[in-house]
């Protein structure tokens, strides 16, 4: 019998392979509750609507068309404060030269926010003729503003960044959480940052595809001013979500209607509230000497006396000196007494 040796196999087997690098798998990073996006789209849109209010300013020849279909939109539009319905139409899409494409499902307000006796439809086409009136801008503006413009705000994007880590804006989503009851979502909120606004420095917007999206205006603004307006608009999208049970500000406007307290009222006591939080968590997290924005903008002067109401008790509640109902009850019960703004 033939016994075949072994020893050419087992070396063919021990053998070393061909040499392989070692692949290291990344390792996963948690996303943060929010991040900075800087896109051309935006900023032309709220160029225009800048331009659109100032009533007595010496509008470009180019922009005059698409001035005129902003300032239609708004004679069509209950009050000023219906724009967001309109905004976030167009602030969703990032490309100029495809408005027209991103708006060929109509912009149709609610009823509640058209003005006495107007169609929603004539808002609707409004929109359609200004959206090709800012395709037509497009090409000449990406071309001669679009660069300059980019790098500012990437620089501003950049600083907000690194002011707002992820690992930090998970701590300042707990305290948010702790104090209003407002959860962070499974979805990053985006900020998109453009040079100005229309007569408001932030806002939060519901785009078509059904997204909240934050807008924030750099221009003017200390980074520790545009981080606290970034905060509230945050702040203001997560809290459109759906969650039980309620946060603070939705549990406190039932409280006010159910008290019959009137509905503009209402907002501004919630809008006062949450800027006071996005202060404080600023302070607390953030920077220690940070100043309240509401100071710089005038947002605190324009209702004084509900400004002073509404700290004294956001003071006690952040000690631990009264409960989150012990707040709304407060206001409930001053604000239905026959509440002025002007008398003492």
């Amino acid at each position: 019998m033939m016994i075949l040796s072994c020893a050419p196999l087992m070396a063919l087997i021990c053998a070393p392979g061909p040499s392989q690098e070692v692949v290291q798998e990344p390792s996963w990073v948690r996303p943060g509750v929010f991040e900075f996006h800087v896109a051309p789209g935006p900023e032309l849109y709220y160029e225009v609507r800048s331009l659109a209010a100032l009533q007595d300013a010496q509008i470009p020849k180019e922009f005059a068309e698409a001035v005129a279909e902003i300032r239609e939109i708004q004679t069509f539009l209950a009050t000023p404060l219906s724009w967001p319905v309109v905004d976030g139409a167009f602030t969703a899409i990032d490309v100029p030269g495809q408005f027209a494409i991103g708006l060929s499902k109509r912009v149709l307000p609610p009823s509640s926010h058209m003005a006495e006796g107007v169609k929603r439809i004539r808002v609707a086409n409004a929109a359609a003729r200004l959206a090709a009136h800012l395709d037509a801008l497009a090409p000449k503006w990406l071309e001669e503003q679009w660069p300059s413009r980019k790098g500012a705000l990437e620089a501003r994007a950049q600083e907000l960044t690194a002011l707002f880590p992820a690992d930090l804006q998970w701590r300042i989503a707990g305290g948010l959480h702790d104090r209003l009851g407002i959860k962070a979502a499974d979805w990053v909120v985006p900020v998109k940052l453009v040079r100005q606004m229309a007569g408001v420095a932030s806002r939060s917007l519901l785009e078509a595809n059904g997204s909240m999206v934050s807008v924030v205006a750099t221009e003017g603004f200390s980074l520790s001013i545009l981080g606290e307006h970034a905060l509230y608009e945050v702040m203001h999208s997560l809290n459109a979500q759906p969650f039980f049970p309620a946060s603070m500000p939705e549990t406190m406007l039932k409280k006010l209607h159910k008290a019959k307290i009137e509905a503009g009222l209402s907002d501004a006591v919630r809008s006062k509230l949450m800027r006071l939080c996005a202060a404080t968590l600023m302070r607390q997290f953030v920077d220690p000497t940070h100043s309240d924005a509401g100071l710089t903008t005038g947002d605190y002067a324009r209702r004084p006396k509900l400004h002073a109401l509404e700290e004294a008790l956001w003071v006690q509640f952040c000690a631990g000196d009264i409960l989150r109902p012990e707040v709304v009850d407060t206001l409930c019960l001053a604000l239905g007494s026959g509440w002025d703004e002007k008398r003492p």
